[in-house]
């Protein structure tokens, strides 16, 4: 962060804080594409609300009973959604007049119909903000952000893949969906509909990765905050190969004890933890036949993305990452996290 901020701050138009303290605006986006990097630079924000937990999953099961049945989900999304709608208001009980109020949830967009329905009775005038990313190297990274937290069983990827259509129907909860999470155009589609462009905005992980505080300025100007205000991003929640075994045994133990998570996560700050775990990990590498497999399955979803963003955000597509703007889905090497 460069400069010193003041409570103070006025918005672009100078209007008051408003009396309202619930949410105004959704972080929604794939897993693994940013969502989380976003959400920690937007807190920073001394006009910006974030919820902690950011991912209670409101909006995708509010009202509903969260039971899914893979590995880990228990402990993690079952645990960690808030359904009830005075649990959720009660996450912005410590605002103390930000302008932008929201959370960061990646159900979000991937049930996006359930979103919508709980927008327009809840939040009809709340706007959103969704991140996409390449969906290969999406998928890949969901995979191994699983599987060094020992939760994916399968040690080859291209047999993850093949599980997918029979884990969906056991009841395995979303990130294990690797390849029908990155079907971006059909789950985007609904909220451009509904809500109009003027109320969606979409950016990129790529462009985050490279750019992060030319995101930041765009993302305030569209939430109505100080644009002008420098913060910095950084890279969490990466996957990858553990550097020490050890190391990453010990994180495994500890997700698996949602008692000691919980407490670890008040008495550790989010960006120690995450330099911890960032510090242990090694770039990953996507295998080759993977690649191209994966390829073949999305370029049709690509080209159904481009034609929808060029219908309602005309000229975002030349300025996308060249998977979307040229069509190419699929990425070779090191994956970035």
């Amino acid at each position: 962060m460069s400069g010193t901020v003041s409570r103070e701050l006025r918005r672009p138009n100078g209007a008051p804080a408003p009396a309202s303290t619930g949410p105004n605006f959704f972080l929604i986006g794939a897993a693994r594409s940013g969502t989380t990097a976003l959400a920690e630079m937007l807190r920073r924000h001394p006009d910006v609300f974030v919820t902690r937990p950011k991912e209670p999953h409101f909006l995708a099961f509010a009202g509903r009973e969260v039971a899914f049945t893979g590995p880990s989900d228990e402990a993690t999304v079952n645990q960690a959604a808030v359904t009830d709608p005075a649990a959720y208001l009660a996450l912005y009980r410590t605002v103390r007049g930000e302008h932008a109020r929201g959370d960061a949830a990646v159900t979000s967009l991937y049930y996006a119909e359930r979103s919508l329905e709980t927008l327009h009775r809840r939040f009809p005038d709340a706007r959103v903000v969704a991140i996409l990313r390449n969906p290969v190297t999406r998928a890949y990274s969901a995979y191994s952000y699983l599987r060094v937290r020992g939760f994916e069983p399968c040690a080859d990827f291209l047999d993850a893949l093949a599980r997918e259509p029979e884990r969906i129907r056991l009841g395995w909860q979303h990130l294990w969906h690797y390849v029908a999470m990155g079907r971006y155009a059909r789950q985007l589609e609904p909220f451009f509909e509904q809500l109009g462009p003027e109320r969606v905005e979409v950016t990129f992980y790529e462009h985050l990765c490279d750019e992060p505080l030319e995101i930041g300025r765009r993302l305030f100007d569209f939430l109505g905050v100080d644009a002008g205000v420098e913060l910095s991003c950084e890279r969490v929640n990466v996957s990858g190969t553990p550097r020490s075994r050890a190391i990453q045994s010990a994180i495994r133990w500890g997700t698996r004890r949602p008692l000691l998570r919980s407490a670890l996560k008040t008495a550790t700050p989010f960006q120690l933890r995450e330099r911890v775990r960032r510090t242990n990990l090694a770039p990953d590498e996507l295998p080759e036949a993977a690649s191209r497999m994966l390829h073949e399955l999305f370029v049709d979803e690509v080209r159904d993305l481009r034609a929808l963003l060029a219908h309602y955000v005309p000229g975002l597509v030349e300025s996308a990452p060249g998977w979307l703007a040229g069509g190419e889905a699929a990425s070779r090497g090191a994956l970035p996290a």
